[in-house]
């Protein structure tokens, strides 16, 4: 009977780890026509528009064999303007319906040669390699290691649309307390579980000025990416970062708890 207890107990938590796994990042759909919220990042004043664009590129993620699974992947890589914890991310997605693995990779602060390029230039950075392996670092034109701060095996499923949407991914559970840093590179990678050159995730052209602060890339390998396609420009994908950021407020009373503590330490010794 003890023995049945336990295996029913074990069996139980498993099922909700597993479930809890799976909400990790949930998935909402909606139109195109504004960014939701208050992005501290973003590849165009609104999905669709400046160096966001509306062209579904031939050469999506049926394009190359690389990839965690196989089925190629694609990147956008990005420097948030404040810190925060990692609220959602809104992409601009089209076409059939697909399942992806998300990974979210920390590069490390941003070489000095950041924004990515000249406007309408060749890419400043235009290889990543040893993605999720080791702390992040930057040599030349090249990035190496970075570690995925999203739960192993996380993803979402596109549901499939005859037009463009806007793709809202909210972070929680396992994913809630993710922090992103001002000044340093993330990427985010899509990486779909099975054929997915039926799906696009739009991009645009060269970035405007206020927005050349990312990077869209392609996978070249399992654990490797390059700026998308190898071309010698950069090539955006509409994609949208919001972050949770403390109040000032907040942050005040935050400072006099902690200094509070310090106080009563000192006079206890």
């Amino acid at each position: 009977m003890k023995t049945h207890i336990k295996t029913l107990a074990i069996l139980t938590a498993l099922a909700l780890a597993t479930s809890v796994q799976a909400q990790n990042i949930v998935g909402s759909t909606s139109s195109t026509s504004s960014w939701l919220g208050a992005p501290v990042y973003q590849t165009g004043l609104a999905p669709t528009t400046d160096s966001g664009g509306t062209s579904q590129d031939n050469d999506n993620w049926g394009g190359n064999a690389n990839g965690t699974d196989t089925f190629g992947a694609l990147g956008q890589a990005f420097v948030v303007t404040t810190s925060g914890t990692l609220q959602n991310v809104q992409l601009v997605l089209a076409g059939a319906a697909a399942t992806f693995n998300v990974e979210l990779y920390n590069m490390g602060a941003a070489p000095a040669s950041w924004p990515s390029a000249t406007v309408g230039g060749a890419a400043t950075i235009t290889q990543y390699n040893n993605l999720g392996g080791t702390t992040g670092s930057f040599s030349g034109s090249t990035g190496t290691g970075g570690l995925n701060l999203l739960q192993a095996g996380d993803q979402f499923t596109y549901n499939g649309a005859s037009g463009q949407t806007l793709q809202t991914l909210t972070f929680q559970n396992l994913d809630a307390g993710v922090s992103l840093i001002a000044g340093n590179v993330y990427i985010l990678s899509l990486d779909p579980t099975a054929n997915a050159d039926g799906t696009w995730w739009v991009r645009g052209g060269v970035p405007v000025a206020a927005y050349n602060t990312g990077e869209g890339l392609n996978a070249d390998g399992v654990a490797g990416m390059q700026n998308f396609e190898g071309k010698t420009s950069i090539r955006d994908f509409d994609t949208a970062v919001t972050l949770a950021v403390p109040e000032p407020a907040s942050m005040t009373l935050m400072g006099l708890g902690v200094l509070a503590i310090l106080i009563r330490r000192r006079q206890k010794a």
